[in-house]
């Protein structure tokens, strides 16, 4: 996934779209970013690490809560970045967290949105939180945040109040459906699919490029962080977010 969005970010105008969200969804954006800050207790003395940036939506609005922050993402993604008007404590990266080496000092915030579960397997996961977690000062937060959870959807979605939502949802998108949304649901539509385990997967060899978290495997996430000597905590989203009735957000504390 993590070339997939780079491409996205090279040839998507619409910053949301660009993200694999709606055009309806833009509608959520500050309720995202309020309760990012207000979940990692941002202040004006926070150094803040935003892992897969993507198109800046949160990493902008957050630099002006915080002393410094640094984004990282696929060099199509920085790019078009380092085109927009960037705050003066804010630097842009370009790299695959998973692969490449940074040279970063630790910093107290870590912000790991909508991402986690754009690895190829939970070990993948695991890699990269805990790599995350060397870049962390002793005490310091990090929020990954937006954890597809299938267990919590299904249960959501066959609920009375499930059904309605996703009614009135599916009209709601299409009153703001876009052409540019359209072509690119058309293009994901074409070089992906969902295999039996609900991954997605990508071209001819059907590359995994995420598949989602269940309650279990939610859990084995929160065990292995704490067996790492650090705290972890299930967090609910609120409901004015995009996915607030279906995904998950984990709190870390540092040991």
């Amino acid at each position: 996934m993590f070339q997939l969005y780079g491409l996205l970010g090279e040839q998507i105008n619409d910053d949301t779209l660009a993200v694999c969200r709606t055009t309806y969804q833009k509608f959520s954006l500050p309720f995202m970013i309020n309760e990012v800050a207000m979940k990692l207790k941002l202040n004006e003395n926070d150094t803040l690490l935003e892992l897969g940036c993507g198109t800046g939506t949160l990493l902008f609005p957050l630099s002006l809560k915080v002393k410094s922050v640094v984004g990282i993402d696929h060099i199509g993604m920085i790019d078009r970045l380092r085109k927009s008007p960037i705050m003066d404590n804010c630097t842009l990266l370009d790299g695959n967290w998973l692969e490449d080496k940074f040279v970063l000092p630790p910093v107290n915030k870590i912000l790991i949105y909508s991402v986690i579960h754009y690895m190829k397997s939970m070990e993948e996961a695991f890699v990269f939180i805990s790599k995350a977690l060397d870049s962390l000062k002793p005490g310091g937060m990090m929020l990954i945040g937006d954890i597809p959870n299938m267990d919590k959807k299904q249960r959501f979605n066959t609920s009375d109040i499930g059904r309605r939502f996703q009614e009135q949802w599916n009209k709601e998108r299409q009153k703001f459906r876009t052409e540019e949304e359209i072509k690119r649901d058309e293009y994901l539509s074409g070089v992906t699919k969902r295999n039996d385990e609900n991954s997605l997967t990508y071209g001819q060899d059907e590359e995994v490029l995420s598949f989602d978290f269940t309650d279990e495997m939610i859990a084995q996430t929160i065990l292995y962080i704490r067996k790492l000597g650090n705290e972890a905590y299930l967090l609910p989203q609120d409901k004015s977010l995009p996915f607030g009735y279906t995904r998950d957000d984990l709190l870390i504390i540092k040991g």
